[in-house]
C-alpha cells in the first residue's frame, strides 16, 4: 500500500516566527539519502516530536516517547540480522516450575521449533520462555525483555547475548 503522507508538511508549521515545515525539511535532507522513499516518513516522525513538545506534554508521556523509540531502533537493528529467518512467538508464564509437565512440553516444542529452522522468539523470562529457549538453543532464540515489576532478568539461554533485547528501564 502507498504511503499518503498527511497534510502536516503540506501545511506550514510555524512557531515563534520559524518555519518549521522548512526546517524539518532541511535537517531530514542532512541525515536521509535523497533517493529514500521513507523521506517523507521521517519528516513526519521529525514533526510528530516538534508537535509535542509545543504541546509540553507531561514528562511521564515524553519519557514514554522516547523510552518507545530507543527501543523500536535498537529491536529493528538486531532484527534486521535475522530478516531472513522464519520465527515462532511463544507465551507463557515465567513462573512454571521446571519440574512441571508443561516446562517439559516447552522445551520440546523449543526443540521441534529448531529442527524446522524455525527461531523462538519470548519475553526472555523464565519458566515456559526459559523451556523453549532451552528447547531451541542460542543459535535459534531471541529474547525480548521489557520492564516488568517481577521477572526482570532474562533467561540464561539468551541472557547477555546479542539476541537479546531488553528494556531500558527509567529513561
Amino acid at each position: 500500500m502507498p504511503y499518503e503522507p498527511d497534510d502536516y508538511l503540506s501545511r506550514h508549521f510555524q512557531t515563534s516566527g520559524i518555519d518549521l515545515t522548512s526546517k524539518v525539511e532541511e535537517l531530514a535532507a542532512l541525515v536521509v539519502p535523497a533517493n529514500s522513499p521513507n523521506l517523507p516518513l521521517y519528516q513526519e516522525m521529525i514533526t510528530t516530536v516538534i508537535r509535542m513538545a509545543q504541546a509540553d506534554r507531561n514528562r511521564w508521556d515524553a519519557k514514554i516517547m522516547l523510552q518507545t523509540l530507543r527501543e523500536m531502533e535498537q529491536a529493528f537493528s538486531t532484527l534486521e540480522q535475522f530478516k531472513r529467518r522464519r520465527k515462532v512467538t511463544v507465551f507463557g508464564s515465567a513462573r512454571t516450575p521446571t519440574d512441571h509437565p508443561v516446562y517439559q512440553l516447552a522445551r520440546e516444542l523449543g526443540q521441534t521449533l529448531s529442527r524446522l529452522d524455525l527461531m523462538v522468539i519470548t519475553g526472555a523470562g523464565g519458566g515456559v520462555m526459559a523451556a523453549a529457549h532451552e528447547g531451541a538453543g542460542l543459535q535459534n532464540s531471541l529474547g525480548f525483555n521489557i520492564t516488568l515489576p517481577f521477572e526482570q532478568s532474562a533467561n540464561a539461554t539468551v541472557r547477555g547475548i546479542g539476541t537479546l533485547l531488553e528494556g531500558q528501564g527509567d529513561v
